[in-house]
């Protein structure tokens, strides 16, 4: 990915109530599935038994981009 940043701070006391392990993915979906100016990011963690995730996208835009969204 080109541009696309996804950054979580926790403090550092929070670190130890962390369980398992970050999950961190990409999907690049720009000029024929290769270039990086479209797609996504995901991060993912269990933090305090809740999980959270954060997502990032970048997706065609224009009505008729629908399909390709």
């Amino acid at each position: 990915m080109w541009e696309m940043l996804l950054v979580a701070f926790i403090k550092r006391t929070d670190v130890i109530f962390m369980s398992g392990k970050p999950i961190i993915n990409y999907t690049t979906l720009g000029v024929m599935n290769v270039i990086g100016n479209k797609g996504g990011i995901l991060l993912q963690f269990e933090l305090h038994g809740k999980v959270f995730s954060f997502v990032n996208c970048h997706l065609a835009s224009g009505a008729n981009k629908a399909e390709a969204r």
